[in-house]
């Protein structure tokens, strides 16, 4: 028996899974509490940056971490923050100060923020094309003493090829595509709205940063991780320690091909199946 397209073991696997995320969000931030109005923070930010959302609150963690996020987003940064300490959890890697990630994907920095806050002296480049998610990643970058530094914010979505292309955004900020990718997560997230974006690819990366090895490259891009995995010289991919990688099922494709190309590659996968037949891999491979 299936329910919204998971069986009811793939269900409560992923149940535990995200109890156990969040027994270790609560010991990584013991408690947090809102620190900001959202009226103050209309007042304080919004005129600044007119693709911040018009009502948003922010967090301030016991730790000094601080994420905005817009009202609607509560859960879904909630969530995130989950998905950011499952991913830890299970590359099992430790991540140290001169170290760099890769954030394809990067939302509103849920991942990238937190990861460089924990981390001294990391080094996360994350991109993001939404320029709605993009200007609260900035936001999140600048009020936690990352701005232009440490988390490097790249407001262009990572593909198989360079060059100005369509991107859809979804009804939430979770669900933006490029087009050229030909991902819808469901009927219910039919794009709302399409606008051009440049896009890169990772290759172009590596370059534009002078990336000479990479402990984490973290892909959650909705469908664009097969053009960027199969358009990226394999020598250069050798360059990286582990990867996450949210698979998702598209016309004629399913996540077995990006396990079969990390395979290739010499990673060693973690596989864990998510909603709309999305599949999460943990990719690693040993170290020094």
């Amino acid at each position: 028996m299936t329910t919204n397209g998971m069986s009811w073991r793939q269900r409560w696997t992923e149940w535990k899974r995200w109890q156990s995320a969040r027994g270790a969000v609560r010991n990584w931030f013991p408690s947090w509490r809102i620190a900001v109005s959202e009226a103050a923070i209309n007042h304080t930010h919004h005129h600044a940056n007119p693709e911040l959302p018009a009502a948003r609150h922010q967090v301030q963690f016991r730790s000094g971490l601080k994420l905005n996020f817009a009202i609607d987003q509560w859960r879904t940064m909630v969530d995130l923050l989950y998905t950011c300490e499952q991913y830890l959890e299970q590359i099992a890697l430790p991540l140290r100060p001169h170290d760099v990630v890769i954030d394809i994907g990067a939302h509103m920095g849920s991942f990238a923020v937190p990861l460089a806050f924990r981390v001294p002296g990391l080094t996360v480049y994350a991109y993001e094309p939404d320029p709605r998610n993009a200007a609260l990643l900035k936001q999140n970058a600048a009020d936690n003493g990352f701005d232009g530094s440490r988390v490097i914010v790249c407001g262009q979505a990572v593909g198989g090829a360079a060059g100005t292309h369509r991107f859809l955004q979804g009804p939430t900020s979770t669900t933006g595509t490029l087009a050229s990718a030909g991902y819808v997560k469901n009927k219910a997230c039919k794009p709302v709205q399409a606008i051009e974006v440049e896009t890169v690819t990772l290759p172009a990366v590596f370059a534009r940063h002078a990336i000479t090895h990479c402990r984490l490259l973290k892909m959650d891009c909705e469908g664009s991780e097969y053009a960027i995995l199969e358009q990226t010289p394999p020598d250069l991919l050798q360059q990286v320690d582990a990867m996450i990688v949210e698979a998702h099922p598209l016309a004629g494709r399913t996540p077995d091909e990006i396990a079969a190309m990390l395979k290739r590659l010499g990673f060693a996968l973690r596989a864990h199946p998510l909603r709309n037949g999305c599949v999460e891999y943990a990719a690693t491979r040993p170290v020094t």
